[in-house]
């Protein structure tokens, strides 16, 4: 099965962040942190937005521009 990171979320394990994984396109699940870098999921966990922000939100705090429609 292929695992894709969609988002990351604060303390989503009491311990630790985690982050939101869709599998093979269908099956969404959230695991902690330490699990997906463990297991070398891509996007990068430091790439992937934090939860309720949007990607317009992170580009303008990353200090790009957003890609045109």
């Amino acid at each position: 099965m292929s695992a894709q990171g969609m988002y990351r979320k604060r303390d989503g394990w009491s311990d630790q962040h985690s982050v939101r994984v869709k599998y093979d396109g269908t099956v969404e699940l959230e695991v902690p942190e330490k699990f997906y870098k463990e297991k070398g999921w891509q996007p990068l966990f430091d790439e992937l937005p934090w939860a309720g922000e949007s990607t317009e939100e992170k580009q303008k705090i990353e200090g790009s521009e957003p890609a045109p429609s």
